[in-house]
């Protein structure tokens, strides 16, 4: 049985992390947390949890190798005759030793999950940096995968989720969600239907979603150019030339019956 003083640090920032996910997808969170934390077994998510679990990990691993080095400082500083120790063990602070050879307190400040984007304040863009499949702290990426996960393909294989990101990189995140509603208006919800609208956008030059809009938008115009003529009353304005066909075919057809007859 594990410790009772070991434990699993849960930072409060991982709240708006968890603000994407379900109640029973950060419960597993918890869950493999702790057990990992105990026996080291890597937990095995099929939900959108998989995701965010490589970077809470990283944060586990670094606060055990914390604790472990804060644990052979005082031992080391035990040898040495350090100080008494606490009449309460769990008010003992961690210790260190200080560049001047002194032991002083050890103060953690919360982790930052690696993956995490950095936030440009003046544009709002968003910096990727994927780690073995940490898409933490990307909004933008990460919305897309939920999304493809929730209405396209729960399962879907890792080359398609690459494929996925690489649009994310080059078109943004409403032309992927575009992509999605429309597979799924023409019930078409697959990855090779998905990837046929976004390839197909991506020639055309489309980068974002404004591009996509002026391209339906020119598309539009054209097909409204090629249309006939109308009058004021709906009616299609017959051309000169047109009318002077019908004339001669109305009297074609009279001398052919006059002939006959």
């Amino acid at each position: 049985m594990a410790d009772r003083k070991e434990y699993v640090k849960l930072w409060l920032s991982y709240a708006d992390y968890f603000k994407s996910y379900s109640d029973v997808e950060v419960g597993r969170l918890v869950r493999a947390m702790i057990t990992y934390r105990v026996s080291g077994e890597e937990p095995k998510f099929n939900g959108n949890e998989r995701f965010i679990w490589p970077a809470i990990k990283r944060d586990i691993d670094e606060a055990v190798e914390s604790k472990q080095l804060a644990d052979e400082a005082r031992r080391e500083n035990g040898k040495k005759g350090g100080r008494p120790k606490n009449a309460n063990p769990s008010e003992e602070p961690l210790t260190g030793i200080s560049e001047t050879g002194k032991t002083e307190p050890v103060f953690e400040e919360p982790k930052k999950p690696k993956g995490q984007g950095t936030k440009d304040e003046g544009q709002g863009q968003w910096s990727m940096d994927k780690d073995d499949g940490d898409y933490v702290g990307n909004a933008a990426l990460a919305s897309v995968m939920t999304a493809y996960l929730d209405k396209i393909n729960p399962t879907p294989s890792q080359a398609s989720l690459d494929e996925l990101q690489g649009y994310v990189e080059q078109m943004g995140a409403e032309c992927c969600l575009r992509a999605f509603d429309i597979a799924l208006d023409n019930k078409s919800a697959k990855w090779s239907y998905i990837r046929g609208i976004l390839s197909s956008k991506l020639s055309q030059g489309v980068r974002c979603l404004a591009d996509w809009d002026e391209l339906e938008a020119k598309r539009n115009k054209g097909k409204q150019q090629k249309q006939p003529a109308t009058s004021k009353q709906g009616t299609p304005v017959v051309s000169e030339q047109a009318d002077e066909d019908m004339g001669r075919i109305k009297r074609m057809m009279k001398d052919w019956n006059q002939k006959n007859s």
